[in-house]
């Protein structure tokens, strides 16, 4: 089967996005079962005129094809749903490979131009959703500022936006595609449940729980805790992750405790480490470096507690499962996908989403029963937590682009 994988944004610099990781393992479980697999996406900066995609080559022996979509990157655009520069490039590329099957995963700034464009040629189409874009252009139904959005979303009850007519036409456009549209994967039972909510076909969904790889190297030396409680929080700093909730939370926290972030880039982390300093929080509060994957098991080895904060709601949540792989009970929001995956007092607890009280009552608990820590630690040694593997991931995928085929 020759298949066709279509994405937003790929290549080295875009390799922290969890829409990126997907693609990757797709790519990597496809090409194992035989499958021959090309991709196309969007580029940033790179100052493109021309409408043809441009062929590149990462990683290694994969094909790949891109179009610049820097324009379309802006949640108020057209071209962000509706983008028929995209669209001509991506026409050019379907010529070029000739796929029996196209999967689409996140394709904000690409358009769903290229879905209906494929549909239009009668070529198999599935449509992989990683969050809520269809339906809200800042896909996580939250609003830019990080307020919670009313479930579920309509025309009417947003007001992310000044022109109303922009969003109502982008509604009725996307919502024309994703009608057409046999297949649509989602990543956990809850994404499935908000997606029939917001008008999909139940009979279109097919779900598709993300893979979780192993980690090669998982035998770090852990360290003693020494009587604190070492929490760490792997968001960035975004609203709708949560991170300002999180600082508000533990802003006035007594007891013995750290907490780590990780995820920032350079110039926000110089930024965020002078404002801990000058407001006094060092060194209970620390910004840790930007990580990778691989580096999980050293990060979390000095590790007691992953904290989820997220205002949004999330999907899948891919931290809480690699944290529970590695034996670290996690403190999430009640933003869905870690809900589950956790066990409320087990391998770890729950807090209600938006609520910095609620977290901060949550921590307290913790630091004053240490003991829930460790019992929480004892019972994922016991109960090792079991995700998706590559294997049963490649193998729902093959499932699923083979039902499309044969449609």
């Amino acid at each position: 089967m020759n298949v066709a994988e279509v994405i937003c944004l790929f290549g080295p610099e875009e390799v922290h996005s969890g829409a990126v990781k997907v693609v990757l393992d797709t790519v990597e479980c496809l090409e194992q079962l035989g499958h021959d697999v090309s991709i196309f996406s969007g580029v940033r900066g790179m100052r493109q005129p021309a409408n043809e995609p441009v062929k590149r080559h990462w990683p290694g022996r994969h094909t790949w094809w891109s179009i610049d979509i820097t324009k379309g990157l802006r949640v108020d655009s057209i071209e962000n749903y509706h983008n028929d520069r995209a669209t001509k490039a991506f026409s050019s590329f379907l010529d070029k490979i000739r796929p029996d099957v196209v999967h689409f995963h996140a394709i904000q700034g690409l358009g769903a131009g290229l879905v209906q464009h494929a549909l239009d040629q009668g070529l198999p189409v599935v449509v992989h959703m990683h969050d809520w874009w269809w339906f809200c252009p800042y896909l996580f139904l939250t609003t830019p500022d990080g307020k919670m959005c009313e479930f579920p979303v309509t025309v009417s009850s947003c007001n992310c936006f000044d022109n109303p007519t922009f969003l109502q036409k982008r509604q009725e456009y996307l919502r024309q595609v994703v009608e057409r549209v046999n297949i649509i994967s989602c990543v956990s039972r809850f994404h499935q449940r908000t997606l029939v909510n917001l008008g999909v076909r139940p009979t279109s969904l097919s779900l598709c729980e993300n893979s979780v790889a192993p980690f090669d190297n998982v035998q770090c030396k852990q360290h003693k805790s020494r009587g604190r409680l070492r929490m760490a929080y792997l968001g960035g700093p975004t609203v709708h992750k949560g991170f300002y909730l999180l600082r508000e939370a533990v802003r006035f926290l007594k007891g013995r405790w750290d907490l780590r972030y990780y995820g920032f880039e350079l110039s926000r982390r110089t930024y965020w480490r002078a404002r801990i300093l000058a407001a006094g929080r060092w060194p209970k509060e620390i910004m840790g470096p930007r990580y990778l994957r691989q580096d999980l098991p050293k990060l979390l080895a000095k590790t007691d507690l992953v904290i989820i904060p997220s205002v949004a709601l999330e999907s899948f949540s891919l931290v809480c499962r690699e944290a529970l792989v590695l034996g670290v009970p996690v403190l999430a929001a009640r933003c869905g996908g870690p809900e589950e995956v956790l066990v409320h007092g087990k391998n770890g607890w729950l807090f209600r989403r938006g609520d910095p009280l609620d977290l901060r009552e949550s921590l307290c608990s913790l630091l004053v029963q240490p003991g829930l820590i460790k019992e929480a630690k004892a019972y994922l040694r016991d109960n090792p937590f079991q995700p998706c593997s590559m294997d049963l991931y490649g193998q729902r995928v093959n499932k699923i682009l083979t039902k499309a085929c044969n449609l």
